[in-house]
């Protein structure tokens, strides 16, 4: 139990700024409730975008009550019917045209002047406290630091300026710190020997990068060849070379705190690194709510998956389902394979479509829809289901995902065994991370392109890419939920959710939320466990 103790504390102000892909908005969300709850006198104006409100108020609902709930005031910017199909879709981020909607409310945030609710079209008066912090979204810190330009110029005050960066910590030590590999040097270099030149840039990428034989070793991880951390052909960051050099080059020089959305019992071994790299930073990993009962609501059609875990608890008991998400990942072949394992299996599953991008994997969700659920196959196929609820659901014996940092958190804290099946960005340093801890099991011949013919660095397995490989590892996935396999990685995340839930409660997590809830205070109250 943690007892808090200490002076009263002078009221404060935060600017929270967040962005519409779902996994970055729901983090600070959640950070938001945390950060009111452990500071009684913090004042927070968070701007949420129109397109993400309906989710985000749903999102919030399942929070407990704050105290003084007058505190938090939330302003929505953008166009509201600025969205693709369905609600959650991760791909739903549109940097350029935030910052464009974002440009007008840059005076009066400065001046704590009034502004207007994009959706209402009603003024919201401020709280009357000068803010204090500005919390932002990584792809936004350019709308933090016009704010504090201004603020500097008019009014003399210099807000802290914080951004949130919803990975494994492990990630931004591959990007952006010497001695993991110099990523962003390679790709400095591939660039500057290129130039405008699109088919030079790919061939020096791929010679540079994709086919490069060097071994790199982070805290935390196995080690990796560079092609293994671009496992999915479509998504590789080959393709964006020049986004991501802008990128790497941006974050450090609008940050002046970094706020990292993993925990820090897990990244603890790369935080003077971090620190060095940053400045203060905290380690926070996704602040989650307590789990609800009313989270099912989120469903689309309102009570299905929850019918089914209970149809199957009492028909297969504990641990009988499997719950997935495929939104980056497979090919049409890989869901024809993956799909004959689950009906030769006979196993039960429930399978998120999500926003499943048609251009990029053309007919994937035709195939789903045509087979899951259907004469011999025993799924159950949904555009959007409640996460948390499903995956806490004791029917419920085996998460596939695609490795991202919250849901990796919450599965972890929920004691599921993952099967990985990462894309890009962030994912595969998260399915790496996860597997070398022993919490998951990543999917290896899956992977596309270079990987192909090429041994992995943590095992030396051979990637073939066949039919006959990839069912291989399906059948080793998905062919026993309780025992085996999926039975050790339930043994092992047992004991590190446990190490979790003391970090976020009495640990290192913990304290980086307490520090990050007191910005300017001269005096930090002292902290006393029992």
């Amino acid at each position: 139990m943690t007892v808090v103790s200490g002076d009263i504390l002078k009221p404060t102000h935060y600017l929270i700024v967040t962005y519409p892909a779902w996994s970055h908005l729901r983090s600070l969300l959640g950070l938001c409730n945390s950060l009111l709850t452990l500071n009684p006198s913090l004042h927070l104006t968070i701007l949420v975008p129109a397109s993400r409100a309906s989710a985000a108020a749903l999102e919030t609902s399942q929070y407990p009550p704050i105290v003084f709930p007058e505190r938090k005031k939330i302003v929505h910017y953008g166009d509201a019917s600025y969205k693709k199909d369905g609600l959650y879709g991760v791909r739903e981020g549109y940097k350029m045209e935030c910052l464009t909607w974002l440009e007008s409310y840059t005076q009066p945030l400065a001046k704590l002047d009034a502004v207007k609710d994009s959706i209402t079209k009603e003024d919201v008066p401020l709280h009357d406290i000068p803010l204090t912090a500005i919390i932002a979204d990584l792809n936004l810190c350019a709308f933090s630091v016009s704010i504090k330009k201004i603020m500097g110029r008019e009014k003399g005050e210099t807000p802290i300026l914080l951004t949130l960066a919803p990975y494994n910590t492990a990630l931004l030590a591959a990007f952006m710190m010497q001695g993991y590999g110099d990523l962003s040097g390679k790709i400095d270099r591939v660039l500057s020997s290129s130039g405008d030149d699109q088919e030079l840039q790919k061939k020096l990428g791929m010679e540079i990068i994709g086919s490069s034989d060097e071994i790199v070793s982070i805290p935390g991880l196995s080690p990796y060849h560079f092609y293994e951390a671009n496992p999915v052909e479509t998504e590789s960051m080959l393709h964006r070379l020049p986004t991501m050099a802008q990128f790497l080059k941006y974050i450090p020089l609008v940050t002046e705190r970094l706020i990292i959305g993993w925990p820090h019992v897990l990244g603890q071994n790369l935080q003077d690194q971090v620190t060095k790299r940053f400045g203060p930073s905290y380690q926070i990993g996704p602040q989650l709510p307590v789990l609800s009962g009313t989270e099912w609501v989120v469903e689309e059609r309102e009570g299905e998956c929850k019918q089914y875990l209970d149809a199957a608890l009492i028909d297969e008991g504990e641990n009988s389902v499997f719950f997935g998400s495929i939104l980056f990942a497979p090919t049409k072949d890989q869901i024809i394979l993956l799909l004959d394992v689950l009906e030769e299996l006979q196993r039960k599953y429930i399978m998120v479509v999500g926003n499943l991008d048609p251009v990029v994997r053309p007919g994937v969700e035709d195939i789903m829809r045509d087979r899951v659920g259907r004469a011999d196959n025993k799924g159950l196929l949904v555009r959007w289901a409640p996460q948390r609820a499903i995956l806490s659901h004791p029917a419920t014996g085996l998460f596939l995902t695609h490795a991202g940092a919250s849901s990796a958190v919450e599965a972890m804290t929920l004691r599921m065994p993952m099967i990985l099946w990462p894309a890009g960005f962030d994912q595969p340093y998260i399915a790496n991370e996860l597997d070398a801890l022993g919490v998951g099991y990543e999917l290896l011949q899956i992977r596309e392109g270079p990987n192909i013919g090429r041994t992995c660095a943590r095992n030396g397995v051979v990637v073939r890419g066949t039919a006959e490989a990839i069912r291989g590892e399906f059948l080793l996935a998905f062919g026993d939920l309780k025992g085996g396999l999926v039975g050790r990685l339930r043994n092992r995340v047992r004991e590190v959710a446990e190490m979790l839930r003391e970090d976020k409660e009495c640990g290192a997590t913990f304290k980086s939320m307490w520090e990050l809830s007191r910005i300017g205070h001269e005096v930090l109250n002292e902290i006393d466990s029992t």
